[in-house]
């Protein structure tokens, strides 16, 4: 509040409180993620990790 610019204030607090009662109300449902997909996701996240490490750890010795 140091320019006084009030109208800017309110504007951002009417848009806060109008994304506050969006979120509130809105109609999105949760859904579950079997334990078994979490796995293999983070199986396959691990391996491309690991051969990513590995081709940069070839690289470094090659030079």
């Amino acid at each position: 509040m140091i320019w006084y610019i009030w109208w800017l204030a309110i504007v951002a607090l009417v848009a806060a409180f109008i994304g506050f009662v969006v979120f509130a109300w809105r109609d999105v449902h949760e859904f579950e993620v079997p334990a078994e997909e979490v796995a293999r996701v983070d199986r396959a996240r691990r391996a491309a990790r690991a051969a990513l490490l590995e081709r940069l750890a070839q690289k470094q010795g090659a030079q």
